[in-house]
């Protein structure tokens, strides 16, 4: 009888040291899955297409001539005033990080707006007022490369990089230093910039521009 009772408790012994071994087993498979989890949410930096969508969708289409101080430029969108706040917030997260599909859909605008105003005139370069706080590969020379793949244009760096760092947000025109020339053109220019708040650099562009190229022709995508 004894050693019956002795078996017993040596079974019940071994199986509950089972049983907790396979919950540690199943706890530390679980802490290794959140952890998986977490790893990839951390590197996955790339915007929800729910973002872009929102702001694609929610801009006011709305082609105009803009004027800064005699030079004018066409922008083919606005900010609907009762979700600017909104609107501005998701694209500063979509500058941090550019999808490629939503630098295609903002070069498709400005190609509809080119051919739309032109009545399909075809060019021969597009270039982009000079990248500031984004640094190189900014929205607005994005926009113009992929541009010129829509209009069978050469995309052409015409300004040297500015030497900015910090911050900016699109509803202040920061102070940029002095824009410089990298070539000249011996044909139009398509000019591009992604958002024109006050108009102050594409002016500063457009006019610098004027004085190495034919004729220039520029879009912002946003205006006010």
């Amino acid at each position: 009888m004894l050693d019956i009772l002795e078996a017993n408790a040596t079974f019940a012994a071994d199986l509950i040291s089972s049983l907790l071994q396979n919950l540690n087993l199943v706890d530390r498979c679980e802490r290794q899955m959140e952890s998986k989890v977490t790893d990839l949410v951390a590197k996955s930096v790339e915007p929800s297409s729910v973002t872009a969508d929102f702001l694609l969708r929610t801009l006011v289409r709305q082609r105009r001539i803009r004027e800064r101080k005699g030079e004018t430029f066409l922008a083919t969108a606005t900010w609907r005033s009762s979700i600017r706040e909104e609107q501005l917030s998701a694209l500063k997260v979509l500058k941090a990080h550019l999808p490629s599909g939503f630098v295609d859909s903002v070069a498709a605008d400005l190609a509809a707006s080119l051919r739309a105003v032109t009545g399909g005139q075809s060019f021969k370069y597009v270039t982009w007022v000079p990248c500031g706080h984004s640094g190189p590969g900014c929205l607005a020379e994005k926009s113009a490369i992929a541009l010129s793949r829509l209009v069978g244009a050469e995309p052409v760096k015409a300004f040297a990089p500015l030497p900015v760092s910090g911050s900016s947000h699109p509803r202040k025109s920061a102070r940029l230093p002095t824009m410089r020339l990298l070539r000249e053109f011996d044909a139009p220019v398509v000019l591009i910039d992604d958002v024109a708040t006050t108009g102050t650099h594409m002016h500063a562009a457009v006019a610098l521009l004027r004085q190495a190229a034919p004729a220039v022709f520029p879009i912002a995508w946003i205006a006010r």
